[in-house]
């Protein structure tokens, strides 16, 4: 029998040294192995994360008497992030300024591109107003009256701008770029601010962004410098709409609008007692909070009505809430059986 392919023991003895090798690279806190079969260190996975996966101190703002304790820390001075050079002695602690014999830029991450790389980065909905523009209400353009919503998300102000109230839960404390195309003044939570421009938002609740009306692809971004507007397809900005406000009409079709068969609630009663008919109407997408729900006749379009054979009787709203309402009415005496009863209707949480 041939025992060339049999192992010696040296090379056994270094095939153990590998896998224990091996074994450090995935489990050791250290960020080097103890020196493989080749006579060399490796970087352990605590390693790699410590020289190549970049994490903020200080929030990620630069400010003087902050310690370095790793190489992959970094803190951002006038929209550059800074690090530790790989001579800097750890720990190392900061000057009232980026000193370059100490730290240098690099360019995996700074204030004015971090929102290249994030996903949802414009905060506004519906900021485009140009290309795609989401209008269930079919406003049909200029200025909205104070206070009344045209555009989705968009209602007027003062006369002459249009204002967006983002709806916020966090303690916000940061860097903001507010950009768009077009003349005209903003404000963000009630403080001018240019196009373009950085500035800090310090908001623990909702905050609104109001505009001079024309303006468009609006964008709110987080970070130093403005980035190219980002574009979100039709279907997933009417959903983000479709938060605040809803219709039972097709997308093109106005609230009130009649005679309008399509998209409405409809049921067909057959009952020889017939006394009082309701249905439960579920959302396309669930609400900010429970809406305010107005139904509206098919056939006359008067709002507050449900239709019921060939009368307008006034609705009855129940049980509503982020997710749907119970709409109900009571029949007219004069009403017999086999009546279609049906209606349309909005519901907005707008903020």
């Amino acid at each position: 029998m041939a025992c060339d392919n049999v192992p010696t023991a040296e090379e056994i003895a270094i095939l153990k040294q590998d896998a224990g090798t091996i074994n450090e690279v995935v489990t050791s806190t250290s960020e080097l192995t103890a020196p493989a079969s080749d006579g060399n260190q490796k970087l352990t996975l605590k390693g790699v994360e410590s020289k190549y996966i970049m994490s903020a101190i200080n929030g990620g703002v630069w400010a003087v008497g902050i310690d370095f304790t790793a190489y992959n820390q970094y803190m951002i001075y006038n929209g550059v992030a800074y690090k530790p050079k790989s001579a800097t002695v750890l720990p190392y602690t900061s000057e009232a300024t980026p000193n370059v014999a100490n730290v240098e830029p690099f360019s995996d991450i700074n204030s004015g591109n971090i929102g290249q790389y994030t996903q949802g980065k414009n905060l506004l909905i519906n900021g485009n107003l140009s290309t795609t523009i989401i209008n269930q209400r079919v406003f049909g353009g200029g200025q909205p009256a104070n206070g009344v919503y045209g555009f989705d998300r968009w209602k007027g102000e003062g006369g002459v701008n249009i204002e967006q109230v983002i709806e916020n839960t966090d303690v916000i404390n940061d860097s903001f770029v507010l950009s768009w195309v077009g003349v005209g003044s903003a404000t963000v939570n009630g403080v001018a601010v240019s196009n373009g421009a950085p500035f800090t938002l310090n908001t623990s609740g909702n905050f609104s962004v109001i505009i001079t009306t024309g303006a468009t692809f609006i964008q709110l971004e987080r970070g130093a410098g403005s980035t190219a507007f980002e574009s979100i397809d039709f279907g997933t900005e009417l959903a983000r709409c479709q938060r605040y406000y809803e219709k039972s009409y097709s997308y093109p079709t106005a609230p009130g609008t009649y005679p309008t068969a399509v998209g409405r609630i409809e049921v067909k009663v057959t009952s020889t007692e017939f006394v009082q008919w309701g249905v439960y109407v579920s959302y396309k997408a669930t609400k900010r909070a429970g809406p305010t729900i107005t139904t509206y006749s098919p056939t006359t379009g008067a709002s507050g009505q449900i239709r019921i054979g060939t009368n307008d009787v006034a609705s009855s709203i129940a049980n509503f809430g982020d997710g749907g309402f119970f709409g109900k009415a009571a029949a007219p005496v004069s009403e017999t059986v086999n009546n279609d009863v049906n209606y349309h209707w909005t519901a907005e949480a707008e903020l």
